[in-house]
């Protein structure tokens, strides 16, 4: 196995596990009986933190240190956040 240099042991962004309200809508959206109108979903994401703005935040999957991009980005607004957890806090 090939060894890779010049990699940071600790991340380089706190790591979060947040719990977060999501809208749905049914996957046939016509004609709806009241049955069958959807709850909203309790959804989890676990990510980097890497902004946080007034009224949200933004999550990535992965952090491509030499390029300075991230992958896998998602913006929570912050009313629809039940729980933040930190993972791991960066210094």
């Amino acid at each position: 196995m090939k060894t890779v240099k010049n990699i940071s042991p600790e991340p380089d962004f706190s790591i979060v596990h947040v719990s977060w309200v999501d809208s749905c809508e049914p996957k046939e959206n016509s004609e709806i009986e009241v049955h069958d109108i959807p709850r909203p979903q309790l959804l989890s994401n676990v990510g980097f933190l890497i902004k946080e703005g007034e009224d949200y935040i933004s999550l990535a999957g992965s952090h491509k240190k030499e390029l300075l991009t991230f992958d896998y980005v998602i913006s929570i607004p912050r009313i629809a956040i039940t729980k933040v957890c930190y993972l791991y806090k960066k210094k």
